[in-house]
């Protein structure tokens, strides 16, 4: 029903946030926990002013970001036909 499929967009909508933010936080906790990861690399490299090594990272994890956007946007598409968008 519409119903349903509106509710199981919202979910898988859900899930895509939930995921970027599991990255976000990726940083906070390699700091606590002392975890050699990319969120320690991007935290020395700023502390360094290696803007090179910053600035890469950065854009890795706005691709990582961006991809699961795309995802989860695709999946909700797939799901309800109404959230489809008719090029013409």
């Amino acid at each position: 029903s519409a119903a349903s499929d509106v509710y199981k967009r919202q979910i898988v909508n859900a899930y895509g946030v939930h995921a970027v933010a599991v990255f976000s936080g990726l940083i906070f906790v390699e700091q606590i926990f002392e975890i050699r990861g990319i969120g320690f690399l991007l935290t020395d490299s700023i502390i360094a002013r290696d803007y090179t090594v910053v600035q890469g990272i950065t854009i890795v994890i706005a691709i990582i970001v961006v991809t699961i956007n795309l995802i989860s946007d695709l999946v909700s598409a797939a799901i309800d036909p109404r959230y489809r968008v008719v090029i013409r």
